[in-house]
């Protein structure tokens, strides 16, 4: 499953959000259908989780300068000091996560791992 989102959702595929978006929902929905009886709440939630990051990517590569990504960002709802400050760093991923709080994912850590958790 994980391998056929990734070749819907890569970032260099040359189509629209909107185009990509019918061409996974179409693959999701046939998959949940299939699963739906498994009950598995936790695999659901990671899953979509992973899927929105896959598609968040996709649209920041889309944006491609600066300037733009600013724009759409406070468009969609971020504060100006936030979409600025986070569009124009070079690591935009570590400082958007750390000040807009969307990393809300729980972690599973393995109690025997030195460190910080990873995500699974």
């Amino acid at each position: 499953m994980m391998e056929r989102v990734r070749a819907i959702t890569r970032r260099n595929r040359g189509m629209s959000l909107g185009r990509m978006l019918s061409e996974l929902r179409a693959f999701t929905n046939g998959w949940a259908a299939y699963f739906w009886r498994a009950h598995t709440p936790s695999v659901f939630q990671s899953l979509d989780w992973w899927i929105r990051r896959r598609l968040r990517c996709f649209q920041w590569k889309q944006w491609k300068r600066s300037r733009t990504r600013a724009k759409q960002l406070v468009k969609a709802g971020a504060g100006p000091w936030l979409a600025y400050g986070v569009a124009y760093q070079r690591k935009w991923t570590l400082a958007y996560r750390r000040h807009s709080g969307h990393d809300q994912r729980p972690h599973q850590c393995n109690a025997q791992i030195a460190g910080p958790c990873q995500p699974a």
